[in-house]
């Protein structure tokens, strides 16, 4: 049977990377993404935090959500860092910011998908689900280049 790249449940099993300065916010994404079915979560405080663990983590492939003020690194900034070397990575920046400017700038920054706190968990499931599936060849790429077999399946 062939996966329904419209269905949430063809991507729960990639992993997702939370970032957030914000504990409450983390922790509320975090419990959402899991009542969404998604296991493998990890979570940072900051753009530098995550670069951290991505540099660590050479080949993780999941999806992203991240918070647009941050102190020492933005959002928009962490997502322009992150396309350098995965410009297929799936991004969402998660934001109370919904002004003309802040709009524009992702937009030119190649940022299309975001998420207007607060939101609920269905605005939740269609965003990550969309962005997903238009990134599925970052998500169904093989992780594991010695051997050539994916470390976790989707």
């Amino acid at each position: 049977m062939k996966n329904n790249m419209s269905d949430l449940s063809t991507f729960t099993g990639a992993p997702a990377l939370v970032i957030d300065d914000d504990s409450a916010s983390r922790e509320l994404l975090i419990d959402l993404l899991h009542e969404l079915g998604f296991k493998d979560i990890t979570e940072k405080k900051s753009g530098p935090d995550a670069i951290a663990f991505l540099n660590e983590n050479k080949h993780w492939r999941g999806i992203v959500l991240s918070d647009w003020n941050m102190p020492n690194m933005t959002g928009a900034e962490l997502y322009a860092h992150l396309k350098k070397n995965n410009p297929e990575i799936p991004f969402i920046i998660v934001t109370g910011r919904n002004d003309e400017e802040t709009v524009i700038h992702a937009k030119d920054n190649g940022i299309y998908a975001y998420i207007l706190k607060p939101f609920s968990l269905a605005e939740l499931e269609r965003k990550v689900t969309k962005v997903s599936s238009n990134h599925s060849s970052f998500l169904f790429t093989s992780i594991d280049t010695e051997s050539g077999t994916a470390a976790y399946t989707i």
